[in-house]
């Protein structure tokens, strides 16, 4: 989503500092204070699978890449708890391939890791508008949220809103049809006052710079 800013929305967006780091490829998430939730995961594919991908451009999904998605630690999973959201993620990618042309597609998930909803949605983003996700949002509690991102970008900014606007959404994570995974999640330290205070601050600028 940064990518299609134009540079004085960046900046308005991510600040100096942050704008400086998005340009030399660091991570400017660091910069978004507030965000004290955020906690990333690199993919465990194995090397000889996970190629460099061209961000920008969607990626067919193999089933290369989905049989060698490795299990990775979540911050306070267990084993268990662990290979489940695996095995959602290889299913995520294997409906985003077989039903969405390699598309984006959104699984929400139970506190139990159980219960899922399925949503399917074009090659840049997901519906969480609709009246099926708003009643899952709503009803839940605890639910985590994983996606694909099939041109291989990291959070968008709707992404962050996923997580911060909705109480009962414990974190959101993506893996993009390459494999790389990253993932956030609200900690002990998670301000929802401050969070809305920045994104108040944030529109404000935004429209009165005319900006969308």
């Amino acid at each position: 989503m940064l990518n299609s800013l134009p540079e004085s929305r960046r900046a308005q967006v991510l600040g100096r500092k942050g704008l400086k780091a998005w340009e030399d490829g660091k991570d400017w998430r660091k910069y978004m204070r507030g965000y004290a939730g955020m906690r990333e995961m690199k993919s465990r594919l194995k090397e000889s699978v996970l190629e460099p991908q061209k961000r920008g451009v969607k990626t067919i999904i193999t089933q290369k890449t989905i049989d060698n998605i490795g299990q990775f630690q979540y911050p306070g999973f267990t084993k268990r708890e662990n290979k489940l959201m695996l095995q959602a993620q290889k299913e995520l990618l294997a409906i985003a391939r077989d039903k969405n042309n390699s598309n984006e597609v959104a699984m929400i998930l139970t506190s139990d890791l159980k219960g899922k909803t399925i949503l399917l949605g074009n090659d840049n983003s997901v519906d969480f508008g609709t009246a099926k996700a708003k009643n899952i949002l709503a009803g839940g509690e605890s639910l985590y949220i994983i996606h694909n991102h099939p041109r291989g970008y990291g959070f968008s900014l709707d992404d962050i809103h996923i997580l911060t606007d909705n109480n009962s959404v414990k974190s959101i994570s993506l893996i993009t049809n390459s494999g790389r995974i990253e993932t956030l999640q609200k900690t002990a330290n998670y301000d929802k006052i401050m969070i809305n205070k920045i994104q108040t601050k944030v529109l404000k600028r935004c429209r009165k710079n005319n900006l969308d």
